[in-house]
């Protein structure tokens, strides 16, 4: 993994929406993980949302990357949870910026980083585009929402033009060897 995309990463400013586009499960959990562990270090709170795999496997992935797991636990900076189709559900009822919102305050107002790794299944092509535009490019709150999606299956959908559609509600790109904002 090339060093400026990690360093990319590690800058990326406060209220981010990123779309991070990956190739394997290595270069995702490089990514991921070294932007958990940089937010960690700063003292932020970090919430990694799980779709594919289970929790303790994504734990046990980051302790092998060297996140203190436990310490980030413990000191209220790091949950990690398993995706609920609830929120698909949800969304429809109150857009997901505002859900965001409420997150925002209900962790007590802190600089936060939502990951989100996704699995394109739990949703349809159209919901998904609906939820990432009402995101909006920048977050209106001082939180980070990175979404992680395997680029083979993204690049599928609708003959590639669902990744253009998908480049114009973010704020900011990470692609397998670049990273640059958008906007």
């Amino acid at each position: 993994m090339r060093p400026e995309l990690l360093d990319y990463v590690r800058n990326l400013p406060s209220s981010s929406h990123v779309l991070f586009l990956y190739e394997s499960e290595e270069d995702k959990r490089t990514v991921l993980f070294t932007y958990v562990q940089d937010r960690i270090r700063r003292g932020e709170l970090v919430s990694y949302c799980v779709h594919v795999g289970e929790v303790q496997e994504i734990e046990q992935a980051m302790r092998d990357f060297g996140i203190d797991v436990d310490l980030g636990k413990r000191e209220g900076l790091l949950e990690v949870f398993k995706f609920n189709p609830k929120i698909v559900e949800a969304t429809i009822e109150t857009p997901a910026r505002e859900i965001l919102k409420g997150i925002y305050e209900a962790k007590g107002r802190r600089t936060m980083s939502l990951i989100s790794d996704n699995s394109l299944p739990a949703w349809t092509p159209e919901r998904l585009l609906e939820c990432e535009r009402s995101h909006g490019r920048r977050m209106e709150i001082p939180l980070t929402f990175i979404c992680a999606y395997p680029s083979n299956e993204i690049c599928k959908i609708w003959n590639g033009e669902y990744v253009i559609e998908m480049l114009k509600t973010h704020g900011h790109g990470i692609f397998p060897g670049i990273a640059l904002p958008l906007g």
